[in-house]
């Protein structure tokens, strides 16, 4: 079979590191994997060394600024193409395009609601993967993923309304039959959940099948803790991520040894923040032998991450930048795993969150509870199910 694997919404490692494992799986079992992606550079980088091929996927192209930031996936959806009908309407004809000239047997759709239309429009075999923000709840409208506000219900049935609109005039064209919920557009697809049940961001969901998270092995540099008594803190940030500068200064006046990575920080920076107990690496590293003497994990909430922090037991602070990140960040709070940083990133008020996390033994023994239902989880195993669910066995 040909599979094409499909990424077109998100940004950074995240997606194709996750795709990596199920495409090795799948040519190992004498498949074709061919991969459509939102970013060539990215893919240049993960892909190429492995003899993937791969495309660029139709995306959108000057995107009006939405008035108020999207608080569920219809809004989602309108901010990323969706409430412009004849801009989807081209974009939909050139994933069919697209089909036409990789001929697949089936898709794995990795947070591609355009893609997953026009499968849908083309009768291809098509699977969803992602986590549980990419592959929201069976819900009309949508819940709102901006829980910290006060989002109005018809607000969010309105906007769903609008998608749904847009979605039925490019069925309208394609001669196909309309939908009646924006759900919908999920209906046919086979879902495979790549996360735990702990970490869905909508809640864990009754009766669905949670694959658990999947990693590639990147390689990255092998690297040691600084020298030092105190507990260690493995910190993983983006320096876009708001309170970044206050949270580096909290980690370089602890008093234990401490990592912190920041993917593409320049040299200069480094070398004003680093010092014998920080250690600041720009480029990937080897998390899992790091894990085992790790006290605190500190990241913006990564998917990825989060499930690394939680499955080896380690309690976590968050300082997330977007909205999927905070309800990653709030499940592992709700699970008393580890705390959330809200509006209040000063110093002062980042560096209490830090020591609390450090001081209260609380923490490690609800992560601990977690890790241990999961003792016996291996990711090679969740890769080999999608692989199956992907080829219909």
């Amino acid at each position: 079979m040909k599979i094409l694997l499909a990424w077109e919404l998100g940004s950074n490692f995240g997606h194709l590191v996750r795709h990596i494992p199920i495409a090795l799986r799948l040519r190992e079992d004498g498949h074709q994997p061919v991969f459509a992606v939102a970013d060539t550079r990215i893919a240049e980088t993960l892909l190429t060394p492995h003899g993937f091929r791969f495309l660029q996927a139709p995306t959108v192209h000057n995107k009006p600024q939405p008035p108020v930031p999207p608080a569920n996936y219809g809004e989602l959806l309108l901010a990323e193409g969706f409430g412009d009908p004849v801009a989807l309407t081209g974009r939909v004809r050139a994933w069919l395009t697209l089909f036409e000239i990789v001929q697949p047997d089936a898709l794995l759709l990795d947070h591609a609601p355009t893609a997953l239309l026009a499968a849908r429009l083309a009768g291809l075999s098509r699977t969803v993967f992602g986590t549980g923000f990419e592959i929201p709840p069976e819900r009309t409208p949508y819940p709102c993923f901006r829980v910290w506000e006060s989002i109005p219900a018809e607000r969010l049935a309105n906007s769903d309304r609008r998608a749904l609109a847009n979605i039925n005039a490019v069925c309208k064209i394609h001669g196909q039959p309309e939908q009646g919920t924006l759900h919908e557009l999920f209906q046919g697809a086979r879902k495979a959940l790549v996360t735990l049940p702990e970490l869905d961001h909508y809640g864990e969901r009754p009766g669905e099948r949670y694959f658990g998270p999947i990693y590639a092995a990147l390689g990255g540099a092998k690297v040691a803790w600084p020298a030092g008594d105190g507990k260690r803190i493995l910190a993983y940030l983006r320096a876009d991520v708001p309170g970044f500068e206050a949270m580096v200064n909290a980690l370089v006046a602890q008093a234990g040894p401490a990592i912190l990575v920041v993917p593409n920080a320049p040299a200069a920076w480094i070398a004003r923040h680093a010092n014998a107990r920080l250690a600041i690496h720009a480029d990937l590293v080897e998390i899992k032998p790091l894990l085992k003497d790790c006290a605190l994990g500190v990241s913006y909430g990564g998917s990825g991450t989060l499930s690394q922090f939680l499955l080896a037991g380690i309690p976590q602070v968050v300082m997330p930048k977007n909205a999927e990140q905070y309800l990653g960040g709030k499940r592992i709070q709700d699970a008393d795993a580890g705390l959330l940083i809200g509006r209040e990133r000063d110093g002062s008020s980042i560096a209490r969150t830090i020591n609390r996390a450090l001081a209260d033994p609380g923490y490690r023994k609800a992560s601990q509870f977690v890790a241990e239902r999961y003792a016996t989880y291996c990711s090679t195993t969740s890769v080999h199910a999608v692989a199956r669910l992907l080829a219909g066995l």
